[in-house]
C-alpha cells in the first residue's frame, strides 16, 4: 500500500492497482488463546500511550483510499446494494436459537453478567438482558448497532431478540459459574433465579433477551495498537489500519464508549486464518449495559487530568457543559441527544490508539460511509430493536440522523469533499458530498490542472491549460484521451485550501482513474 504523494522512490502504481482485496487469509498454525485484562487495558491505554503515535497516512489503503476486503473488513455498504431485507438480516443466517434452553455455563464477571445456553439443534448462544430499571435497553442497542456495523463492513456475530419463560431454562448437569475471580463454580437453580429476580421481565411475567451466537473457533480479543506476533497474516499495526482509525467516526455516532479491546475478538476461522470481530454493542445508543448510561460517557475520558483537577481546585464550582444535558424520560433508550453533541469532541471510556491516530482522510473515508445511510434505513434499523413505545423508536431514529449530519457537515469539511470520480466521454465526472448532503447550497468553484505523472519515480509536469470552474464535469485535454498506453496523468481539483488528485492510467484505449488523494 503506497502514500501517492511521494517522488523519487521507485514505481507508483503496480499492474494490480487499485487492490480489492488484502490477502490475509492464508492458511496458519492456530495461535494461542488469550487473554486481556480490562483493568490493565484501562491503565495501559490511559497512562502508557502505547503503539506507535507517528503521523503517518494508514498503511492498509488501496490507490483509491479505500480499505481493500480482509479478514477485518468487507466493503457493504456504497459496493453493494443495502437493501431493506440485508440491513435488517446483517449477519444473522438463522432464525435464533430454537428451545428448550439448556444453560451450559453462567458468568457474573464483566459488565454484563449472563449465561451460555445451548439451544435443542444444539446451537450455542450467549445470553444477556435488559436491567429491570430500563427494560428493552440494553438489548435494543445491542441489536440495533450490530445492523449498523455490518453493513458498514465490520464483522459482527448475529444477533437476535428472544422471549422465553423462566421454566422453560434447565441447567445441564456439568453446568459452572465463573465469578468475579475467574473460579469456577456449579451452577444452581438458586443462582439463576437470584440472577434473573434483577433484570426487566415483560407484562406477562416473560423475559426478553438477547441472544448471540457463538463463534467458533475463538482466541481472545484483539488490541488497537501492534500486531498478533503468532498471526502470520497480520502485517499492519493495528493503529494504522483504516478501518480501526475510521471506527471512531461510526463509535461517535452511536456513542459506543466502550469500544475497547475487551469487546473483540479473533477467530480462528475452520479454513485456517484469523479473522476479527467486533462484539457487544449493549453500551451504545444511550444504553449503559446494566443501567442507563450516565453524562460523562462519550464527552470525557473514565480519567483526564485537566477536568479531573479543574474540578477539584474550583471545589466543585467548576463543571462541564455536558452535566447540564437534559434528557427525554424513555426508560428504553437511556440517554443519547445530537444538541450539545461534538463530532470532534467525542471520546470513548479511555484512550485507543487507533482512535488517537485518526487522521482527516480517515474521517472522510468513514464519514463517506456513514453518509450513504439514509434516513429511512437509519428509521428501518431502529425498528430491529423493537422497542413497544413508538415514540422512543421516533426519537433515536431522529438523534441518529441528526448525528450522522453532524458528523457529515463537520469531517467532510477537513478535506476536500469531492468523490463519486468516473472517466467517461472523454471527461471527469464527480460530486461534491457537502452539496450532495445539503451542507452548501451552491457548488464551488474549483480550478482544475493537469499534469502528465512518471510512475516510475512520482515526478509530474504541468500541462499547462488550467482551468476554473463550478461545473462537476471536466472535459479532458486530448493530450490525455489520445496518450499512448501505460501513460499516467494527474487531474488536481483544488479548492479553498483543500485538493484532490485524480491518477488517470491510459490503458486498452481509455483513460481510468488509478488512484484518488485527498490532501
Amino acid at each position: 500500500m503506497l502514500v501517492l504523494s511521494r517522488s523519487g522512490e521507485g514505481q507508483v502504481f503496480r499492474s494490480d492497482d487499485p487492490l480489492k482485496i488484502d490477502n490475509d487469509t492464508k492458511r496458519i498454525a492456530k495461535p494461542l488463546r488469550r487473554k486481556i485484562n480490562d483493568y490493565y487495558d484501562f491503565l495501559e491505554n490511559t497512562f502508557l500511550k502505547p503503539g506507535d503515535r507517528k503521523s503517518v497516512r494508514a498503511v492498509n489503503v488501496n490507490t483509491l483510499g479505500e480499505v481493500p476486503d480482509s479478514s477485518w473488513f468487507t466493503n457493504r455498504i456504497g459496493t453493494i446494494p443495502i437493501t431493506p431485507q440485508s440491513l435488517t438480516q446483517a449477519a444473522n443466517r438463522g432464525t435464533g436459537p430454537v428451545g428448550p434452553l439448556t444453560i451450559v455455563e453462567g458468568k457474573t464477571q464483566g459488565v454484563t453478567p449472563g449465561f451460555r445456553v445451548q439451544d435443542s439443534k444444539g446451537e450455542v448462544y450467549f445470553i444477556k438482558f435488559d436491567p429491570a430499571t430500563n427494560p428493552e435497553m440494553a438489548t435494543a442497542a445491542e441489536m440495533i448497532s450490530s445492523k449498523f456495523y455490518y453493513a458498514l463492513g465490520y464483522n459482527v456475530a448475529e444477533y437476535y431478540i428472544v422471549n422465553f419463560n423462566l421454566e422453560d431454562l434447565k441447567i445441564s448437569a456439568e453446568a459452572k459459574v465463573t465469578n468475579e475471580l475467574d473460579e469456577q463454580k456449579p451452577l444452581t437453580r438458586q443462582f439463576v433465579e437470584k440472577l434473573l429476580s434483577t433484570i426487566a421481565r415483560n407484562s406477562d411475567g416473560s423475559i426478553r433477551a438477547m441472544a448471540s451466537k457463538l463463534i467458533p473457533g475463538g482466541i481472545g480479543p484483539f488490541k488497537f495498537y501492534g500486531t498478533r506476533a503468532d498471526d502470520g497474516n497480520d502485517l499492519f499495526p493495528h493503529e494504522h489500519r483504516r478501518e480501526l482509525r475510521g471506527y471512531y467516526i461510526f463509535c461517535s455516532w452511536l456513542n459506543h464508549d466502550d469500544s475497547r479491546s475487551i469487546n473483540t475478538l479473533d477467530a480462528y476461522d475452520e479454513q485456517g486464518f484469523v479473522k476479527h470481530y467486533l462484539l457487544d454493542f449493549g453500551s451504545t445508543l444511550g444504553s449503559g449495559s446494566v443501567i442507563a448510561q450516565k453524562l460523562r460517557p462519550g464527552n470525557e475520558y473514565m480519567w483526564e487530568a485537566g477536568p479531573t483537577f479543574g474540578r477539584l481546585f474550583s471545589l466543585g464550582l467548576w463543571m462541564p457543559g455536558w452535566v447540564s444535558v437534559r434528557y427525554p424520560n424513555y426508560p428504553s433508550l437511556g440517554r443519547i441527544e445530537s444538541e450539545f453533541f461534538q463530532p470532534h469532541k467525542w471520546k470513548p471510556e479511555y484512550p485507543n490508539a487507533a482512535f488517537l491516530n485518526m487522521d482527516v482522510e480517515d474521517a472522510f473515508w468513514a464519514t463517506r460511509l456513514l453518509m450513504m445511510f439514509t434516513d429511512d434505513d437509519i428509521r428501518l434499523a431502529t425498528s430491529t430493536g423493537k422497542l413497544s413505545n413508538p415514540e422512543a423508536e421516533a426519537y433515536l431514529s431522529r438523534i441518529l440522523i441528526e448525528r450522522r449530519n453532524k458528523i457529515g457537515n463537520y469531517w467532510l469539511r477537513q478535506v476536500s469533499s469531492l468523490d463519486g470520480f468516473l472517466v467517461t466521454d472523454g471527461s471527469l465526472l464527480f460530486e461534491d458530498l457537502l452539496v450532495k448532503y445539503g451542507f452548501e447550497q451552491k457548488r464551488r468553484s474549483h480550478k482544475v490542472s493537469f499534469s502528465a505523472f512518471d510512475n516510475a519515480n512520482g515526478n509530474r509536469k504541468d500541462l499547462g491549460g488550467s482551468v476554473e470552474t463550478d461545473s462537476t464535469t471536466v472535459s479532458l485535454p486530448a493530450s490525455l484521451t489520445t496518450a499512448p498506453e501505460n501513460s499516467f496523468f494527474v487531474v488536481t481539483l483544488s479548492a479553498n485550501t483543500h485538493a484532490t488528485d485524480v491518477f488517470l492510467k491510459r490503458t486498452a484505449g481509455a483513460l481510468r482513474i488509478v488512484g484518488v488523494q485527498r490532501k
